[in-house]
């Protein structure tokens, strides 16, 4: 369905923390750092539950998505997880600008964002998406599916 070539997924180890959200968000930050070693451009990040949704609406919006990345500016995309306050992008249907989100499961980084995005997940003492709701109030997050592609099996 992603049609991602085999040599470009890289499965990370979790890091192992007594406070599980500090380990999540030290697992998801060695994943940023190996983007920015290897200099990608961007990368998805899929934790280990994540199951991707195959109704036609979610390969639709995914498709739609992925043709548009180069021509909008974007830094975040949520493609898996809780959004619970957001605002319709009228250029792009069925895509959020979103301001607060939770348990997110998948997301799409951009290059351009790796440094505010380490700095956060350095300096942040709660969870990851703590970390994101200050980088959404101004407008870093350029867009969230309001019906995630993905979900967790844990949730």
């Amino acid at each position: 369905m992603l049609h991602i070539p085999p040599e470009k997924i890289t499965r990370l180890a979790a890091s192992e923390n007594e406070n599980g959200q500090r380990g999540r968000q030290q697992s998801h930050l060695q994943a940023l750092r190996l983007a920015q070693q290897r200099g990608w451009q961007n990368y998805l990040l899929l934790e280990d539950d994540a199951v991707i949704l195959k109704q036609e609406k979610h390969i639709q919006v995914l498709n739609a998505l992925l043709a548009s990345l180069a021509k909008i500016p974007w830094q975040v995309m949520i493609l898996g997880g809780e959004i619970s306050q957001g605002t319709m992008l009228k250029s792009l249907p069925g895509l959020v600008h979103a301001r607060d989100c939770r348990k997110v499961c998948a997301y799409l980084v951009n290059r351009r964002y790796y440094p505010q995005l380490a700095q956060q997940m350095n300096n942040d003492e709660h969870s990851l998406e703590d970390g994101w709701q200050a980088a959404a109030a101004h407008r870093q997050m350029a867009g969230l599916l309001p019906e995630p592609l993905l979900s967790a099996t844990g949730l």
